[in-house]
């Protein structure tokens, strides 16, 4: 990874539904402690079928990194349960699926269903039958000066619902460490990038009731 000539990492989780919550850490540190781990040099592509053990690599990556989010929502919360156990009925004999170990991979006030992209791309028909990929697109060509429009387009998706995306910053000196001022609106939003709306169930804060 450290050996190719380039200027960013895109880590596409669009179609990863999951598997073992315990693989990608390992993964995830070396993201962290690479040269992409800085403003424009880390993309993460996201879709409703990043769910599941996926979510906590992404969840994390948001809570800990630089990265950029392009592509969709997410399926699954940034806190959820995973692990799931097969239980199976005494009488009736079916069997079912529960998640039985909670992953709380944000803040302890997240209650964000999902993760919303920072570069919205939803997937169209078009799109689909040309086999065009907006959101591998944006990420391969997106450059920090287009950050102002980026963050006119938060600006213009927020709401006066519940908070927030907590985004990444730097204290003085330059260290990477997560910036939370304030718990910033955005539940609903329509994003300039993409003309579509996106509900989002908003985040606590701790003095709420």
């Amino acid at each position: 990874m450290e050996s190719q000539a380039s200027d960013r990492l895109i880590f596409d989780v669009r179609r990863n539904g999951g598997g073992n919550n315990y693989l990608p850490e390992a993964l995830r540190k070396r993201i962290l402690r690479s040269r992409f781990n800085r403003p424009g040099g880390l993309y993460v592509l996201t879709s409703p079928m990043t769910f599941s053990a996926a979510q906590n690599p992404t969840s994390r990556l948001e809570r800990d990194s630089f990265a950029l989010f392009v592509g969709e929502p997410t399926g699954g919360a940034p806190n959820h349960y995973g692990d799931a156990q097969t239980l199976r009925g005494g009488v009736s004999g079916l069997t079912s699926m529960v998640s039985t170990i909670p992953w709380f991979d944000s803040y302890p006030q997240d209650e964000r269903e999902w993760i919303l992209p920072d570069l919205p791309a939803p997937v169209t028909f078009a799109d689909w039958r040309s086999g065009a990929d907006r959101a591998l697109e944006i990420a391969m060509t997106h450059t920090t000066q287009d950050e102002g429009r980026m963050n006119s387009c938060a600006r213009a998706c927020s709401t006066s619902r519940a908070p927030v995306r907590m985004q990444a910053g730097r204290r003085s000196g330059g260290s990477k460490a997560p910036l939370r001022s304030g718990l910033r609106s955005l539940a609903t939003r329509r994003c300039p990038l993409s003309g579509r709306d996106y509900d989002q169930p908003g985040v606590r804060p701790r003095n709420a009731g």
